[in-house]
């Protein structure tokens, strides 16, 4: 025991102590300046400002690539009155407005403006209040326009509802602020114009032969399949009413019917309506005298 407590008393054992003291302090030291010097505890960065139009959110990552900072879009808001894309919050704010300053790697917390919010488009067909067709549509947040035309339906009747010029069906999912054209029948014209023949079209060619004529067209394919609208550019017209065969004129605004088929039936005057029970009214125009039994 005696021996023991002499050598912790000896220079060697006092000697080797204090050297291992110093070697473990210069470590530390060197440590200390390594580590400080690598992840420079002490740098900190401007925040970039984000808001408004300076940088849209498609283009960030471009704006970032030299920036030792990252960012996260947290949220998206649907905003109708900033462009898509635009940042309108971010987390922390700008160096420019705070005066904060970040560290490397710190996350910038972004909010962002959406305007695809999906709406639905409603059945307006056959409203007689083109005030609450209007309106039906804007409370939905549309934009709407009204365009008139003549037709054998009653005066300020919705007839249809069209967007970028094609017409829409009930139930159709639109972007929010999508603009609407209301069609509405303005009535019948005193006037009549040439009775369209579209036998041996297809019904998208009469569709389209039909844009600039003040009729009102109503197409029935026969043998095609519900829903395949792709149909309609093969299916082909072999029945008319009013049929011009017997009528040279229509009613400006007045109703016609088109039925079409994939394949030509044998039995096509089968799906003509008979002459003598023919609404000529609603034809309007001049019929021939027949000769009926």
């Amino acid at each position: 025991m005696s021996n023991l407590l002499a050598f912790f008393k000896s220079k060697v054992f006092v000697k080797n102590l204090l050297a291992y003291l110093a070697f473990v302090i210069l470590v530390f030291v060197g440590l200390s300046v390594f580590l400080g010097s690598y992840t420079r505890p002490n740098q900190t960065y401007d925040v970039p400002d984000f808001v408004g139009d300076k940088v849209n959110i498609q283009d960030i990552d471009l704006y970032m690539k030299d920036l030792p900072l990252r960012y996260e879009v947290v949220e998206t808001v649907f905003r109708t009155d900033l462009p898509e894309g635009t940042v309108f919050f971010q987390q922390p704010g700008a160096t420019i407005h705070t005066g904060m300053r970040v560290k490397k790697n710190r996350s910038i917390k972004l909010r962002v403006s959406t305007r695809s919010k999906m709406v639905e488009m409603p059945d307006l067909a056959g409203k007689s209040s083109i005030r609450f067709a209007e309106q039906k549509l804007i409370n939905r947040g549309f934009k709407v326009s009204i365009e008139y035309v003549y037709s054998g339906e009653g005066k300020n009747q919705v007839l249809e509802q069209k967007h970028n010029g094609k017409r829409i069906e009930p139930g159709t999912i639109l972007p929010f602020g999508s603009k609407i054209v209301l069609v509405v029948s303005k009535g019948k014209g005193d006037s009549e114009i040439e009775l369209p023949n579209m036998i041996g079209l297809t019904i998208c060619d009469a569709r389209k032969r039909l844009e600039n004529i003040n009729v009102v067209a109503s197409f029935v394919c026969i043998d095609c399949e519900p829903g395949n609208a792709d149909q309609d550019c093969r299916a082909v017209i072999y029945v008319q009413e009013p049929d011009h065969e017997y009528f040279s004129t229509i009613a400006v605004g007045g109703s016609m019917v088109f039925k079409a088929w994939l394949v030509k039936p044998e039995n096509v005057d089968d799906f003509r309506q008979p002459i003598i029970d023919m609404d000529f009214d609603r034809g309007g125009g001049t019929s021939i005298d027949l000769d009926i039994p």
